[in-house]
């Protein structure tokens, strides 16, 4: 099955960051956008420094018979701890560490492997 490699992310950040609403408002744009979404992996470990994680996503969306879409997301995260922020007159329980989203999108090509198995469906 041919794919094309069409676009090429990597986002850092360090500092605050709220981990678990991350998390769900990037699933759920992907199942808002019709997206099946795979966890391919999902490691955690504890460090002395915080949690070390690393997520695999690969979400897919059928285009036509011959084109889908495929994402894929990878999440690592180090040094992930709790803290409490003031914002105002309230205290937030949030997160703090380093986060790196790396996104890679494809054009898959005859995913199904229906058109390309002839010359005459070739052509």
């Amino acid at each position: 099955m041919p794919s094309d490699l069409i676009y090429e992310t990597k986002v850092k950040h360090k500092g605050l960051f709220d981990f678990k609403d991350m998390y769900n408002l990037m699933y759920d744009w992907f199942d808002d956008n019709k997206y099946d979404v795979e966890e391919k992996a999902y490691t955690e470990k504890v460090a002395p420094k915080g949690k070390e994680l690393e997520i695999k996503w690969e979400c897919k969306k059928k285009i036509t018979d011959y084109f889908r879409f495929k994402i894929k997301i990878t999440i690592r995260v180090l040094g992930l701890t709790d803290v409490e922020v003031q914002s105002g007159k309230k205290k937030i329980k949030t997160n703090q560490g380093q986060i790196e989203l790396k996104v890679s999108a494809y054009l898959d090509k005859d995913y199904e492997e229906r058109w390309e198995t002839t010359p005459f469906n070739v052509f």
